[in-house]
């Protein structure tokens, strides 16, 4: 595909960015949030970059407010000359709000970008009724670029929403090289340090992690497993003292990025057992440290990530495999080091942040383009797919 042309800029004014929490928003899409406002504001001194929550803390039933204040937040901002508008948005009444900001953006003249984050995008979709599969329909058309973490959801995009195929492109995920100014000595001491940090939830599988704990805690291995991430910490907890786990396993609650990195630092293996996944963070984080990672061959994961080579892969909600992965990387301390040193290589040829940033960059020039030359033909608009 002819990438675009590179003496044909258009001026970026200002940029909106609509995320749940702003830029104190939780899990992958507050970092990535956070991420995109540091860099755009290091990367291009004196560009205004905002940062608007849509939802607000508290009381869900305060949400409307929120929202109505966000969009007069963003026609402030349109005042001001921003012409990006840049929308995070996950599934359910994610979009519906999103949706709302899409169709105010386009009604002030900006340039709607739809980064779809939602890794139940599809089943959502649906299982939706028909007035809410046509509100989907008609923000997605409406912006005039979805980005998506992985081919799964760009090609449910372009063939099952009926988005223009110009109009969609993947933005994987980036994400600062970690291992920057640390030594990280090789992990062959005991206890074997197992973390996992995602919200506690079916959804994440972690009644199978705590399965998988304590099968390879009855076959002797002396593990310990932190759990860092808000959710249904008691219900948890009572399954870990259930399983005669509760002395080897950690329930830290929410915890920032810089305890995130701690954590990271002191595992012997990440795992993520997920049933449903985008592009995760804690995953690339790791593989930055060389930490080996064992997950769930879901959403980008298998795109991206290939089982036995840089990572581990075990079906999801299947305790007894992710057990053996787990003891796998603990019995096997030259195999564990041969697939974090590849989750490394894996890191720096796709995942570096400044990769990231220069494709944001490029694909908002990309959105820009086609608004400002409609009747320009489809290989001079069309960058590749980064």
């Amino acid at each position: 595909m002819a990438a675009a042309p590179q003496n044909e800029q258009y001026d970026v004014l200002g940029i909106v960015i609509v995320s749940p929490g702003g830029e104190e928003g939780r899990g992958g899409m507050g970092t990535v949030t956070r991420l995109m406002a540091e860099g755009l504001r290091r990367d291009h001194p004196g560009l205004p970059v905002r940062v608007i929550d849509p939802r607000g803390h508290g009381s869900v039933a305060a949400t409307p407010w929120r929202t109505a204040r966000g969009l007069l937040e963003l026609r402030a901002a349109a005042g001001a000359g921003a012409n990006i508008l840049h929308l995070q948005v996950s599934e359910r009444l994610s979009f519906l709000r999103k949706g709302a900001f899409a169709l105010a953006g386009r009604a002030l003249g900006m340039t709607v970008v739809l980064h779809h984050h939602g890794s139940e995008l599809i089943p959502f979709y649906r299982s939706a009724s028909p007035g809410v599969q046509r509100w989907v329909r008609q923000v997605a058309r409406t912006a005039d670029l979805n980005l998506a973490l992985g081919d799964l959801w760009a090609d449910f995009l372009r063939a099952e929403v009926e988005v223009a195929p110009e109009k969609v492109a993947v933005l994987r995920n980036g994400v600062p090289d970690l291992a920057e100014g640390v030594t990280r000595p090789p992990r062959a001491d005991a206890p074997f340090k197992i973390l996992s940090v995602a919200e506690l939830s079916e959804r994440k599988g972690t009644t199978q992690l705590l399965e998988a704990v304590a099968a390879i805690a009855r076959r002797g291995v002396p593990v310990e497993a932190t759990l860092a991430g808000a959710g249904a910490i008691a219900q948890y907890a009572a399954l870990a003292e259930r399983l005669s786990i509760s002395d080897r396993t950690t329930f830290t609650g929410w915890v920032d990025k810089d305890r995130v990195r701690q954590l990271l630092r002191d595992a012997h293996v990440l795992a993520l057992p997920s049933e449903h996944e985008g592009l995760p963070m804690a995953i690339i984080e790791a593989m930055s440290l060389q930490v080996p990672v064992v997950a769930t061959p879901v959403g980008a994961i298998p795109e991206v990530f290939t089982d036995g080579l840089d990572c581990l892969l075990v079906p999801p909600r299947d305790s007894d495999q992710l057990g053996h992965a787990l003891e796998r990387i603990f019995r096997d301390p030259a195999e564990a080091r041969a697939i974090a040193a590849r989750g490394r290589e894996t890191y720096e040829a796709n995942f570096k942040v400044e990769a990231f940033y220069a494709n944001l960059w490029a694909f908002y020039q990309r959105a820009l383009s086609s608004r400002r030359a409609p009747g320009a033909s489809q290989a001079a608009r069309v960058a590749p797919e980064i």
